[in-house]
C-alpha cells in the first residue's frame, strides 16, 4: 500500500521540519515555502493531506483554500491550517471552517494528530461548496487579513522609527553630558590648580 502524502506548507523551515517530526514515519513528506509554492505542489504532487500556515508571504492560507475551492478535484482533500493568531482566524474564517481544521500554534504531536484526523472526518462529510458565494466570501475575507497584517507591518514600522529616533535622542544627550563632564572636570582641575 503506498505511503500517504502530506503537502507541510510553512514560510518557516523550522515549523515545517517540526510538523515533520510529528507526523507518523509511514507518511511521504512534501514542503512548500509559501502559499503560492504550495498551491503548485498541490496540483504536482496531488497530497491526501495539507497542512500550512495562515499568515505566509505570496498567498496565505486562505487565499490557497480558496483557490482550492474552484477545483472540483481539491474539494475533498484534507487541510489543517496553522496559526498563533486564534482569534483572527476565529474572526475571518467564517463559513470556511467547514473547509479546514484549526490548529493553534504551538501544538503537541497528540493535538496535531487530533486535528489531522478532525480534517479527514469535515473532508470526508463536506458537500461541494457553491464556489461563486464561497469565492467572494474568502476574497473579501482575504482582502480583510491582508489589509489587517498591512496595518500592523505599518505600526511596527513606526514603532520602529519612534524607538531610533528616541535612541538619536539619547545618544546626542549622551553626548552632550560628556561635554558638560569634561568642562566641569576642566574647571575643578583649575581650581584646584590656582588652590
Amino acid at each position: 500500500m503506498a505511503a500517504q502524502k502530506v503537502l507541510i506548507i510553512d514560510d518557516s523551515k523550522l515549523m515545517r521540519l517540526q510538523v515533520r517530526e510529528m507526523l507518523p514515519g509511514n507518511m511521504e513528506i512534501v514542503e512548500a515555502v509559501d502559499g503560492a509554492d504550495g498551491f503548485e505542489k498541490i496540483h504536482q504532487e496531488q497530497p491526501s493531506l495539507i497542512i500550512m500556515d495562515c499568515f505566509m508571504p505570496k498567498m496565505n492560507g486562505w487565499q490557497v483554500v480558496n483557490k482550492m475551492l474552484s477545483f472540483p478535484e481539491l474539494h475533498k482533500v484534507p487541510v489543517v491550517l496553522m496559526s498563533g493568531r486564534e482569534e483572527d482566524v476565529q474572526e475571518n474564517a467564517g463559513e470556511l471552517f467547514d473547509h479546514f481544521e484549526f490548529l493553534a500554534k504551538p501544538f503537541d504531536k497528540t493535538k496535531l494528530i487530533t486535528a489531522i484526523k478532525a480534517a479527514l472526518a469535515k473532508a470526508k462529510n463536506r458537500r461541494a461548496p457553491v464556489v461563486d458565494e464561497v469565492a467572494n466570501e474568502t476574497t473579501t475575507m482575504a482582502a480583510n487579513v491582508a489589509l489587517d497584517a498591512t496595518t500592523l507591518l505599518q505600526k511596527l514600522q513606526s514603532e520602529v522609527q519612534d524607538l531610533r529616533q528616541q535612541n538619536a535622542n539619547m545618544r546626542a544627550e549622551m553626548k552632550q553630558m560628556k561635554q558638560q563632564m569634561a568642562q566641569i572636570t576642566k574647571v575643578v582641575k583649575q581650581n584646584l590648580t590656582h588652590a
